[in-house]
C-alpha cells in the first residue's frame, strides 16, 4: 500500500472519529452498538446450535446407553430362562439389589472400578462396552436420519441384532421369541414405511 493511501485511510478515520475537532461520540455508539448486535447474533447461533444439534445428540446417546443395559439383561436373562423384569438388577454372586446410582449406564461401572459394591466381584467389562456401543449406534441412525419412523425401525434393528450376536456368541443359539418377534417388527416397520412413502 502506498504512502498515499494509507494518509488517505488515516484522515477517514480520523474524520469519523472527529467532527469538528471534537470527539464523534454517535460513531463511536454507532460501532458499540453494531458490535455488541454481532455479540448478540453470536450468541444466538451457539444457543441455536446446542437447541438444534448438541441436546438433541447428547439426548441420544444416553437413551442409546440406557437400552443398551436393558440389552444387558435381555442377554444374561432371556438363555437362562429369567424373567426380564424381576428381581430387579442385582448381583449374580452375593444377589445384593444395586443402587439406582450403580446402574447408570457406562458410568455406574466406572464408579464401582468394575467390582460389586458388597462382595468385590469382578464385574464383566462387556457390560459398559454393550451400553457404550448401543449409544454409539443409536447417535449413528440419529445422525443418517433425524427424527423420522426410520430412525425408529433402525433403533429396534440394532438392540435385536445385538442381543443375538452376543446370546450366539455365549451359547450357539439364537432364542425363537427373539427371531419371530424380530422377523414380525420388521414386517410391520417395512409395511409401515411403505404406507407412508404413498402419501402425497
Amino acid at each position: 500500500m502506498s504512502q498515499d493511501s494509507i494518509k488517505l485511510l488515516e484522515s477517514h478515520w480520523t474524520n469519523k472519529l472527529l467532527e469538528n475537532g471534537k470527539p464523534n461520540f454517535g460513531f463511536w455508539i454507532a460501532d458499540f452498538r453494531l458490535g455488541r448486535c454481532s455479540k448478540v447474533q453470536n450468541l444466538k447461533s451457539k444457543i441455536t446450535f446446542a437447541l438444534e444439534t448438541f441436546l438433541p445428540a447428547v439426548f441420544v446417546f444416553v437413551f442409546g446407553a440406557a437400552v443398551g443395559s436393558f440389552l444387558n439383561v435381555v442377554i444374561y436373562r432371556l438363555p437362562a430362562g429369567l424373567s426380564l423384569l424381576f428381581p430387579p438388577s442385582h448381583c449374580p454372586k452375593c444377589e445384593n439389589r444395586l443402587k439406582p446410582y450403580d446402574n447408570v449406564p457406562v458410568l455406574g461401572w466406572l464408579w464401582l472400578k468394575g467390582r460389586c459394591r458388597y462382595c468385590r466381584t469382578a464385574i464383566s467389562v462387556r457390560y459398559p462396552l454393550v451400553e457404550f456401543l448401543t449409544g454409539v449406534l443409536f447417535f449413528s441412525v440419529f445422525g443418517k436420519f433425524g427424527w423420522t419412523f426410520e430412525t425408529i425401525g433402525f433403533w429396534v434393528l440394532v438392540s435385536w441384532l445385538i442381543v443375538l450376536a452376543l446370546i450366539d456368541l455365549d451359547t450357539m443359539t439364537l432364542p425363537n421369541p427373539l427371531t419371530a418377534s424380530g422377523v414380525v417388527l420388521g414386517w410391520l416397520f417395512q409395511s409401515g414405511l411403505a404406507y407412508m412413502r404413498r402419501r402425497p
